[in-house]
């Protein structure tokens, strides 16, 4: 009797123990921490006035916090669980023209000397805009984890705009789902070849637009939109049984 009342205790305190951590990963860091979050992340907003939404999108509960320094306009979307932040963009406030005449070369290396990311970039693009009668190059490329936009001055040679955002975003609010993005893909693009009598490697040409996670009528499902040839195709799936809710395969004139 004895030996299984220290055995009880033992299970109680592990269970106390482990209890706050699990809790404090389904509770909201709150508005005040999300606005401290922003200012460590960009020191020249100590002391401004932040305001702080919550939101959701796509499984993603997050503080989205916007502010202002006297040079420049932040936004910040911080997951509203963890703290981690999920995008982080700023541009200038005011644009000016100065008396220089930046090349995309230059402009793209600019970009490889104060974006150490660009080193292990998956993609780049460099287009030519106008705004104002003032000459910019908008730049974008990608890493393993983030997709990079920014903007620089072809008259002044300084970036106007620099945004990032992660990839992939986590899905952090319960959602009863048992069925992965990856998944969820897999089984729209399966509905669609058998729909359309595709032949497998015919099938390895069905191009994903988007998957997102949403929620109808108190049930989380998958909208997956596919694009095969001039077929657009739309997919819904039961996030938590997998199952085809419905599909809508048009073709696109």
């Amino acid at each position: 009797m004895k030996k299984l009342f220290v055995i009880l205790c033992a299970a109680v305190l592990t269970f106390t123990t482990i209890l706050p951590a699990n809790a404090a990963s389904t509770k909201l860091i709150g508005k005040d921490k999300a606005r401290s979050i922003a200012r460590k992340s960009a020191t020249d907003l100590k002391g401004k006035t932040l305001s702080v939404v919550l939101d959701t999108d796509d499984g993603v509960r997050y503080y989205k916090v916007t502010g202002k320094t006297s040079s420049r306009s932040y936004k910040f979307e911080i997951d509203a669980y963890s703290g981690k932040i999920l995008e982080r963009d700023w541009e200038s406030r005011t644009k000016k023209k100065g008396t220089k005449s930046l090349t995309k070369a230059q402009a793209r290396a600019k970009v490889d000397k104060q974006v150490t990311a660009r080193k292990n970039q998956k993609y780049y693009s460099c287009e030519v805009d106008y705004e104002n009668g003032i000459k910019f190059y908008e730049i974008e490329f990608k890493t393993a984890t983030r997709s990079y936009e920014l903007e620089v001055n072809a008259t002044t040679g300084y970036f106007t705009e620099r945004d990032w955002e992660l990839r992939n975003k986590t899905p952090n609010i319960p959602t009863n789902a048992k069925i992965t993005k990856d998944e969820a893909v897999r089984i729209a693009k399966n509905t669609v070849k058998s729909k359309l009598g595709l032949t497998t490697e015919q099938a390895n040409n069905i191009k994903l637009i988007s998957c997102e996670l949403e929620k109808d009528d108190g049930i989380y499902e998958y909208n997956v939109e596919l694009r095969y040839k001039s077929y657009e195709c739309e997919v819904e799936i039961n996030a938590h049984s997998g199952a085809v809710i419905d599909y809508d395969i048009e073709i696109d004139d």
